[in-house]
């Protein structure tokens, strides 16, 4: 609250104070993050780049995150007052528009059936 406050008193959104205090700490403490990289570099331990990644782990990722979304939003709309389901309901919509390119590249079943629940739901 009292961040906020000095923000408003300068005429400065949270977010361009935020942004700029973070600019200035790594202004300072660039020199003092090259020297501890500069130790490392001097013990010989070098920094390996990989040369593959396993897209099937970020896939996987995603649609666990994509089910747990639709699921919570799924329960919310069933437990909720009438007077919120079409907050939930327009909520629903926006995580299937974000989650519509994950079904098209990994086709997973489970995530299917849960999209076609939300389509029964927003009908």
């Amino acid at each position: 609250m009292e961040f906020e406050g000095i923000c408003t008193l300068l005429g400065v959104s949270e977010r361009e104070a935020a942004e700029q205090a973070i600019r200035v700490w790594v202004k300072q403490n660039r020199d003092d993050a090259q020297k501890r990289l500069d130790l490392y570099a001097e013990k010989g331990i070098t920094i390996i780049e990989p040369q593959t990644v396993n897209i099937a782990v970020f896939q996987r990722a995603e649609v666990l995150v994509a089910k747990e979304e639709l699921q919570r939003l799924l329960g919310n709309l069933e437990r909720c007052n009438p007077e919120y389901r079409s907050e939930i309901q327009l909520e629903l919509a926006r995580a299937v528009g974000k989650i519509q390119p994950v079904y098209v590249r990994t086709k997973d079943p489970e995530l299917s059936e849960l999209l076609n629940r939300v389509q029964e739901r927003l009908k």
